[in-house]
């Protein structure tokens, strides 16, 4: 466990620390290490440490392996498929640890919330007011430096409510249309679906939160010849000359 533990970021940390001062090529003998301050959870908690930690050498050697025969060694289709897998279901996992950490820190100028689509949760009825809010965070965000809005989560105070009953009372419980519709209203703003535009569901604990990956645009992004920027934590409109500085600043062609 304290090989894990000294191996861990927090671990380096300390050693670091420790090593401050030690002279021009830094090391610490053995009491020096028995006086590094170390986390030491019960034992059940550290024999899971270790099992896990051994788990994911194995996992990190297997793949390197495979890594290295891809090329030269066709694999099956079927062999294929679970490394696609075995991808996904890593990558959905990251995203909900990035949901649950995003939820912890609140708002930011990377992070949006908003609770649902179009539906009106006092009135439990269709509002499409609520959409262009979303439309313009999307556009600041893509002239900005990117960012990700929950569909989903309450901001004040936050709590993830999930897209459960949106879903029901106009989709039906199916994410598709739901997806469709959110398509559609991309497109009736954009033209099209901006190429820096990702979009699916993460599956919490609440329900469903429908995330936006937004990445930085190359390019400067217009609305109805209307330009947003994503500040901390709003979006707003830039005008005449702070647009005009703003542009030439931000982007290449500018």
């Amino acid at each position: 466990y304290a090989e894990v533990y000294f191996n861990s970021v927090v671990g380096q940390k300390f050693i670091a620390l420790a090593l401050m001062g030690k002279g021009v090529i830094p090391k610490l003998n053995k009491g020096d290490i028995y006086k590094l301050d170390v986390a030491v959870p019960g034992t059940s908690i550290q024999e899971e440490i270790v099992n896990r930690d051994s788990d994911l050498t194995d996992i990190i050697k297997a793949l390197s392996e495979i890594k290295k025969s891809l090329s030269t060694n066709p694999m099956s289709s079927n062999e294929v498929k679970r490394i696609h897998d075995i991808y996904e279901s890593v990558f959905i996992a990251n995203k909900l640890v990035k949901l649950n950490s995003d939820v912890r820190a609140g708002e930011s100028s990377l992070v949006e919330f908003k609770e649902t689509f179009k539906l009106d949760i006092k009135t439990k009825e269709l509002n499409k007011g609520l959409v262009q809010p979303v439309i313009k965070n999307i556009a600041g965000f893509m002239n900005s430096k990117g960012g990700v809005i929950y569909i989903g989560v309450k901001d004040h105070p936050i709590f993830v409510t999930s897209v459960s009953e949106e879903l029901e009372k106009f989709h039906k419980n199916n994410k598709d249309s739901y997806m469709k519709t959110f398509a559609d209203s991309i497109r009736n703003d954009f033209g099209k679906i901006p190429p820096y535009i990702d979009y699916e569901f993460i599956e919490h604990k609440n329900g469903p939160v429908f995330a936006i990956f937004v990445k930085k645009s190359p390019k400067p992004i217009y609305i109805n010849d209307a330009f947003y920027v994503r500040g901390n934590p709003k979006v707003e409109e830039l005008k005449a000359q702070e647009l005009v500085d703003y542009v030439r600043e931000h982007f290449e062609e500018g």
